[in-house]
């Protein structure tokens, strides 16, 4: 049957001018099925009393009264003759009352099935919904009620692009079972703010620091998180720049372009400033860097000697990649190492560590950070390991407190999106292969004075 969508309080102000169709048929459709007014909001007068004593309520059920009469159950929605609101009254299927509209009326709106879902329930708009007398599952759990064992839902409230809402009678519903001592402290705890220790009868949207909150307070309680989450970030990035500057194993490597020899000088130090090795990596016109030939290749390629730093913790300068392309020349001369060797670990990526320890840049300062480009910087390999091993230093000097450290080694609370939890397992990968022109400044720049100091504060 064709439906309008419309609900059904407002198909039934259409009833007069709908409703002139065969007597006859109503009638049948009174006896036959009682059912058609559950869940039907219906103006109640007695037949002996003025319009002044009407009542506004809803049928929740109907009961058969003998073997051919009904009785209809009706949940108040205002006090009527010492029964209060949401109170039940029966009436029966005779004329002490009058209704309107009418259960004629009533079962030709149902037969069109106007007004109603495709179960046959009426079905309300959200403004519309009887309050006090009908209510959804989880407003009844709200509520410290719930349905009753085979209670049925007798209404429908429409959601957009959702589901129709199931309503059931709160006078049929009954009491939740009582809560134990743990379950009333969780369900007070979700619905007190932390802050302003306001209550509500609903749950408070988490924060970002687990906590709940009330609209008035999340917002400040989210910023509050992210300044922690930025703070215990720069708090693991020193603990880190100690567990380097400590390690013995630490060794830094950088790598720059030489105009007078035409190649790559390429530097491995030990972080108190022992040689490791030094090698320069050729340069072939035309080509991308070591895209070579074996005829090409050095004669120290294939010495042993460039596998000492194999199982060492490998710091690299900024942007050259210099492990990168001393691999590809090793392997080009034969020497088989394994897959992690002569690898940084992404722990020890120095552009990662150095971004969290600075911090983001202020976007209100602009982007007039002074920067160099590697290949054309003059300073030599040498150089470079000091600026790596000055920044190392720095980061490592910074003092900490015992509780700032017991924070920031506490685990970090994922947010339960899944985007945000996809961009948080992805986070460290993305650091490292994002473009953070800052340390490249402070380490290639060879400007002195007002330049040079910006560049060293990260701009």
């Amino acid at each position: 049957m064709k439906q309008t969508g419309e609900s059904y309080t407002k198909t039934l102000r259409k009833l007069p001018t709908q409703a002139s169709a065969s007597e006859e048929h109503h009638a049948v459709a009174k006896l036959t099925n009682p059912n058609v007014l559950c869940g039907v909001r219906l103006t109640l007068t007695r037949s002996d009393v003025s319009e002044n004593g009407s009542v506004d309520g809803v049928v929740i059920s109907s009961v058969q009264s003998g073997t051919s009469g009904f009785r209809w159950r009706v949940a108040l929605l205002s006090s009527f003759e010492g029964t209060p609101a949401g109170g039940v009254i029966e009436i029966a299927d005779d004329e002490t009352w009058n209704l309107q509209p009418s259960l004629a009326e009533v079962a030709a709106a149902a037969a069109r099935h106007d007004g109603r879902c495709p179960d046959g329930r009426p079905r309300y708009q959200p403004d519309q919904v009887p309050g006090g007398v009908l209510a959804t599952g989880p407003e009844l759990h709200r509520m410290l009620l719930k349905p009753c064992l085979g209670q049925p839902p007798i209404a429908t409230k429409k959601v957009y692009r959702q589901p129709d809402k199931l309503l059931y009678a709160i006078a049929d519903a009954e009491p939740k079972q009582a809560r134990t001592p743990a379950e009333e402290r969780r369900w007070q705890r979700e619905r007190t703010c932390a802050d302003c220790g306001t209550t509500s009868t609903f749950v408070f949207r988490t924060a970002d620091d687990g906590k709940r909150y009330c609209e008035k307070h999340r917002t400040d309680a989210d910023r509050r998180a992210e300044q922690q989450r930025a703070e215990d970030t720069r708090v693991r990035a020193v603990l880190k720049a100690r567990e380097i500057v400590d390690d013995p194993d630490t060794v830094l490597v950088a790598m720059m372009w030489d105009r007078e020899l035409q190649g790559y000088p390429f530097r491995m130090e030990t972080f108190g400033g022992e040689l490791v090795l030094e090698r320069v990596l050729p340069y072939i016109a035309g080509a991308a860097l070591l895209s070579t030939t074996v005829d090409d290749l050095p004669s120290w390629v294939s010495d042993s000697q460039n596998l000492a730093c194999v199982g060492k913790r490998l710091i690299e300068a900024p942007e050259a990649d210099p492990m990168g392309a001393f691999r590809k020349l090793l392997r080009a001369g034969g020497q088989v190492f394994a897959d992690g060797d002569l690898t940084p670990r992404d722990a020890d990526n120095l552009v990662g560590l150095y971004r969290a320890f600075i911090g983001d840049p202020d976007a209100s300062a602009g982007h007039d950070m002074p920067t160099v480009s590697w290949k054309k910087s003059t300073r030599t390999a040498v150089d470079v390991i000091d600026g790596v091993r000055d920044v190392l230093r720095e980061m490592a000097a910074v003092p900490l407190t015992d509780d700032e450290i017991k924070l920031a080694k506490r685990p970090n609370r994922v947010r339960r999106s899944k985007r945000y939890r996809f961009y948080e397992s992805r986070r460290s990968i993305l650091a490292i292969r994002q473009d953070d022109r800052r340390l490249a400044a402070r380490i290639y720049n060879d400007a002195t004075g007002h330049g040079a100091e910006q560049a060293k504060l990260g701009g």
